[in-house]
């Protein structure tokens, strides 16, 4: 399991989590949103590897999100490895829709 902390409201993050299944071509497994969870499976090189997000608030503007991978023929080095590239998709894409927000409020 991999875990993470963003300075980003729950929102914002399930959000991103959205367009980021969008962009890999996904198929979403699970989605509550109020709850804060999203599962998808993703089919790369023949495999199909499953996705499960868990993103909760932690403050007002900071959520922690936990992120677990079902593959079954993949050892731990190569789990943490696929965990580790989803967790940089996620850290872009962010980034990205950080900067526009911070460029509407003119800061």
């Amino acid at each position: 399991m991999g875990i993470k902390i963003y300075l980003q409201p729950a929102g914002m993050v399930l959000g991103t989590l959205n367009d980021l299944i969008e962009m890999q071509g996904a198929t979403v497994t699970l989605s509550d949103s109020k709850q804060g969870k999203v599962c998808y499976s993703v089919s790369l090189y023949g495999f199909t590897r499953e996705y499960r997000f868990s993103v909760d608030n932690i403050e007002k503007m900071r959520c922690v999100v936990r992120l677990e991978i079902d593959v079954m023929e993949l050892d731990e080095p190569d789990k943490e490895v696929m965990i580790q590239r989803q967790f940089a998709l996620l850290d872009s894409m962010l980034v990205i829709n950080a900067e526009r927000v911070v460029e509407r409020q003119g800061v």
